[in-house]
Parts: C-alpha cells; structure tokens; sequence
C-alpha cells in the first residue's frame, strides 16, 4: 500500500502516529504496528516519515473496531520511500477529501466543555479532514499547552509534531508564532482532526495536523 502521509501526530515517550492518504484507493488511512511508532522515523531524524511524503508500507491487513475505521496492520521493516508530493498538489489531494463539518462521524459526537468527544466503540470514523477559510488560532495556554480555537467555543488540544522541541512533550515558541503569522495571512485552512484512544471511556477528538494553501510546503524538513 502506498500512502501520502498527512498526519505526523505526537505521542507520548518519544513516539509518533501517522496517518494519511491510501494513493490508489484515495481513503484516509491509519497505519498502526504491533507496538508504538518511534519518533527515530521521522525525516527531522533519519527516518522516512515526514508530511507530503509517499510511502510504500508492504502488505496490510484491516484492524477495524469502531470509531477507528481506518486503521490497518503493516510492519514498520517495510516502509519504503516513493517520492514527495508538490505543495500543490498535496492541498489538491487534501481538498478531495475535505468536508465541512463534523457530520461525518456520527450522531455520537457531542461537546464536552470546549471539547468534543465520542463514547467509546462509537462513531462512525476516527480522521477527517474539515476545509475552513474562518479564522483560526492555535496557541500555548497558560498550562504550557497547545491549543487551537476555533469557532466560536472550541479549545482543542494540537498534537501537530512540527509544533513540539525532541521531547515530543514542549511546544516551541518560535515555531507557534510563524504558523500564527501565516494562519494570519488567510486562504483556505485544512484541519486534519483525529478521534484519540479511548481514555476515561472517550475519544476526545484533537487537531492531528493542519495545512494552509498560504504555506502548502511546511514539513519537518
């Protein structure tokens, strides 16, 4: 399976999760391995993975379970780099995708304080790509961490890995800023939303990655 990878999502201990685009089925996907994808993957540290990359990652098999319908078995030995997409035409593949809102995951989405979350086993999918041209925020908030405002009463964690120092935990300042100034400059914004694990019986929905059209070429390298 080859996948254009739009999603490099922090977590914790010094691991990532991607996920992106199957090239030929042109359905989001989620691969996941047997055990927690290292950060040592990364383009920024050697590795392959980086955002607008083509990846081949060998066979799969479906591991399914509701709300993470897109997820698929594969072995991270296998990840084979095929070419890196155009800025341009990253967006393009990214705008075929695009929704408008969040109705694609169900019924079974509701807020929570400035959150929105699922109960767990709901949900009709996990990762959604929502178009927007309305103003959008991210910041760090006085607890150190990153958010994005939106709309009029959503405050959503970030876990954007472009975002985030080595440690995969801290924010970095610099790097906030210059995505302000250019979520600043407006055009279309692509917000890369995913529903996380369950924890405490929820799937808290979170900004995975977003992609301007002002700055179509912004990867961790």
């Amino acid at each position: 399976m080859k996948v254009l990878i739009t999603d490099l999502t922090r977590m914790r201990d010094g691991h990532v999760c991607v996920a992106g685009i199957d090239v030929d089925k042109d359905r989001r996907v989620r691969p996941v391995a047997a055990s927690a994808l290292s950060a040592r993957l990364l383009a920024s540290r050697g590795g392959p993975l980086d955002l607008r990359s083509v990846i081949d990652i060998g066979r799969t098999s479906p591991r399914q379970s509701r709300p993470e319908v897109e997820d698929v078995r594969f072995d991270p030995a296998s990840i084979r780099p095929v070419e890196t997409s155009s800025g341009p035409d990253f967006i393009a593949r990214l705008r075929r995708l695009a929704v408008d809102d969040f109705s694609p995951i169900g019924k079974d989405l509701r807020q929570q304080g400035t959150n929105l979350v699922v109960p767990k086993g709901k949900g009709r999918c996990s990762l959604l790509i929502v178009r927007t041209t309305d103003p959008v925020r991210v910041r760090i908030n006085a607890g150190g961490r990153l958010r994005l405002q939106w709309q009029d009463d959503l405050d959503l964690p970030i876990t954007d890995v472009r975002l985030f120092s080595d440690d995969m935990r801290t924010p970095v300042p610099e790097r906030v800023r210059w995505a302000q100034e250019q979520l600043a400059v407006g055009g279309e914004v692509l917000l890369c939303f995913g529903l996380g694990r369950p924890y405490e019986e929820l799937h808290w929905l979170q900004l995975n990655n977003f992609h301007m059209s002002a700055s179509p070429e912004w990867q961790l390298q």
